[in-house]
C-alpha cells in the first residue's frame, strides 16, 4: 500500500493573522471660493493671497458670462439667418411655380387659339391641376406640422 502525504504543515509552523481596520476619510467640495478656513489659511501664509483668489473668483465669473452672452447672441443670429432663409425659399418657390403656371395658361391660350383646343384645354387643365395638388400638398404638411406641435 502507498501512503498518502498530505500538504498540512505541522502545527508549530502555523499562525494566527489578526484582523486590522483601517478607516480612511476623504471628502470633496467644488465651489469657486474656499471655504472662511482655508482663506484665513492662505491669509496667514501670505497677506492679500485670500483677497487675490476672491478677485479671481470674481474675474472667472465675469469672463464666464461674457461668454454665455456670446454664444446667445451668436445662436440668436443664427436662428434669424435660418427664419429668413427659409422665407425667402419660401416665395422664391411661389413665384418661380407662378411663372411656371401662369407660362403654361398663356401656352394653353396660344394653342386654342391656333386651333388646338384639345392640346389647349389639356395644357389649361394640367397647369391649374398641378397648382392645386401644390397647395393641397402644402395644406396637408402644415396641417401635419401644426397636430405634432400640439402632441
Amino acid at each position: 500500500m502507498s501512503k498518502r502525504k498530505t500538504n498540512k504543515p505541522p502545527v508549530s509552523q502555523t499562525s494566527k493573522i489578526g484582523t486590522r481596520a483601517v478607516a480612511k476619510s476623504v471628502s470633496f467640495r467644488s465651489a469657486p471660493i474656499p471655504t472662511v478656513e482655508e482663506l484665513q489659511g492662505y491669509e496667514n501664509i501670505q497677506e492679500g493671497l485670500a483677497s487675490r483668489i476672491v478677485a479671481m473668483a470674481e474675474n472667472q465669473q465675469k469672463n464666464r458670462q461674457k461668454i454665455e452672452l456670446q454664444e446667445s447672441e451668436s445662436f440668436q443670429k443664427c436662428q434669424e439667418k435660418l427664419v429668413n432663409g427659409a422665407v425667402t425659399y419660401r416665395i422664391l418657390g411661389q413665384v418661380i411655380g407662378g411663372i411656371v403656371v401662369l407660362s403654361a395658361l398663356i401656352g394653353g391660350i396660344y394653342l386654342l387659339s391656333i386651333g388646338r383646343n384639345l392640346a389647349g384645354y389639356v395644357t389649361m387643365l394640367g397647369a391649374i391641376g398641378g397648382l392645386a395638388i401644390s397647395v393641397g400638398l402644402r395644406n396637408k404638411d402644415e396641417n401635419k406640422n401644426q397636430s405634432e406641435e400640439e402632441q
